[in-house]
């Protein structure tokens, strides 16, 4: 079949991923068309500023990441934290309601 674009599961743990992280990151860089990337949060397992700055961070220009959100606010928040990568700044964040939150993270 002629495909414009490819689907591979990829976050920094590994998750549900049937080989190692580093194997895929050559699959990716090595495709002759754009990777859509999928689970970059692992399924809820890391933070949405890890798995989107991993993600972003490691595949190229044309490829891409998704996410799934439940509320618009996790959507902004996430578009945030992946624009912040791409463009190598820190994200502009309110703070988030951890159970690790101290008051240094505000």
């Amino acid at each position: 079949y002629d495909v414009e674009s490819y689907i591979q599961l990829y976050n920094c743990l590994g998750f549900l991923m049937q080989v190692e992280v580093e194997y895929i990151h050559k699959v990716i860089w090595n495709a002759k068309k754009p990777v859509m990337t999928i689970k970059a949060m692992a399924a809820g397992r890391t933070s949405p500023f890890v798995g989107l700055t991993f993600s972003f961070s490691t595949i190229r220009e044309k490829d891409m990441v998704t996410v799934g959100c439940f509320t618009p606010h996790e959507a902004v928040e996430d578009v945030e934290i992946g624009l912040a990568a791409i463009e190598r700044r820190p994200p502009v964040l309110e703070g988030r309601a951890s159970p690790n939150k101290t008051s240094i993270m505000k």
